[in-house]
């Protein structure tokens, strides 16, 4: 059994968008199952972990400030209408093409500079 610790960062990860911590904690799990020898289930992680190396990944979240921290779109409500944010910052990092009509619907934002 996976350590409940990681399953829920990788909850956390997931609902906040963060790639880059799921993609860590996926590493560590995968540590964690080969210490217990449970090589099949760690390999299988291993390859599912591969596949998305490298392999462009929209993210599309509908939680107020999940742009601003990497999600690609962000769906929210103003004056009742459901209007949406595109994170430029993440679309270049995810190595994606919006079109321009997309865009110009959208309110663009950034992520802040770390």
């Amino acid at each position: 059994m996976a350590r409940s610790d990681l399953l829920l960062n990788l909850i956390r990860a997931a609902n906040h968008a963060d790639v880059a911590l799921i993609r860590r904690t996926v590493e560590a799990l995968i540590a964690d199952e080969r210490a217990k020898q449970h090589n099949v289930f760690a390999d299988r992680l291993a390859a599912a972990l591969k596949q998305t190396k490298g392999t462009p990944v929209l993210i599309v979240t509908e939680k107020e400030g999940l742009a601003q921290k990497g999600a690609t779109i962000n769906f929210y409500i103003e004056e009742n209408n459901v209007k949406f944010e595109i994170n430029l910052d993440a679309v270049k990092a995810a190595d994606l093409q919006i079109s321009s009509k997309v865009l110009r619907v959208g309110k663009i934002i950034q992520s802040p500079k770390k």
